[in-house]
């Protein structure tokens, strides 16, 4: 049993584009600097388990929670918990491999483009999402920054590469987008990124990307589309970023 209508939460919740720019600044990183790098993609949905959540996590702090609410059968949840297991697997290895070679790793993560006002998440998140998008409602909800860069802890401890806050500010100034740092979201404790950022200090950027900036038409309950020259104009100061940080010459 699932809430009706579930698949209008899989799109307003899935991180649409974050592929894209991890794949593109992948790319070009490795043609800039000849260093390899590794793309890593999860294809479980959000809408069932979030693979940037520990297994066991609860919704706190404006977070979801690990497992869904709904996901309630047991050959369900185990099901789940396993795919979510070897999929962290794959991650841990492929981060021992990357950081045992002085190498860098990055975390793309898209929101939507305001805060909603939802508490918590149950069965009934579908009619509340739809509450909601009504216009006069929504237009008076905060507008998220366009880009965030969640490099910090909640206590502020900073969590990331070496003046990336700088170069991640100026780089996106000249592209007249705006950046704030763990202004929506911080490196919470429920939050694999924090693993990451923490296991392997200087070493990781994990950021945010507002959605409407990468599709060609942000419509929260429909598939939308990648624009592939918002991917280009996005990933270009990241791929300077680590371009310079593999060359030594961040600081």
């Amino acid at each position: 049993e699932m809430p009706a209508a579930l698949h209008t939460f899989f799109h307003i919740n899935t991180d649409v584009g974050a592929w894209q720019l991890a794949e593109s600044v992948a790319r070009q990183v490795f043609e800039r600097t000849g260093v390899a790098t590794i793309a890593i993609r999860c294809l479980l949905p959000r809408t069932f388990i979030d693979c940037n959540r520990l297994e066991d996590s609860t919704a706190t702090a404006g977070l979801t929670a690990g497992l869904a609410p709904w996901i309630r059968d047991p050959a369900d949840r185990s099901l789940l918990i396993d795919a979510h297991r070897q999929y962290v697997r794959v991650v841990e290895s492929a981060m021992a491999e990357v950081m045992a070679n002085d190498g860098y790793a990055f975390l793309p993560h898209t929101y939507g483009p305001r805060t909603m006002d939802i508490a918590s998440i149950g069965d009934d998140i579908v009619a509340r999402l739809a509450e909601q998008v009504v216009p006069k409602h929504w237009e008076s909800l905060p507008l998220r920054p366009e880009i965030d860069l969640i490099t910090r802890t909640p206590e502020g401890l900073l969590a990331t590469l070496p003046g990336s806050e700088t170069r991640g500010i100026a780089g996106y100034a000249a592209l007249d987008i705006i950046v704030a740092i763990a202004q929506t979201y911080t490196l919470h404790p429920v939050t694999m990124g924090a693993r990451w950022a923490l296991e392997h200090p200087g070493r990781v950027l994990c950021l945010e990307v507002r959605r409407d900036l990468l599709v060609h038409e942000w419509r929260p309950f429909e598939e939308m589309q990648v624009r592939e020259s918002a991917i280009a104009q996005l990933s270009g100061p990241l791929v300077h970023l680590f371009s310079a940080a593999l060359r030594g010459q961040l600081g």
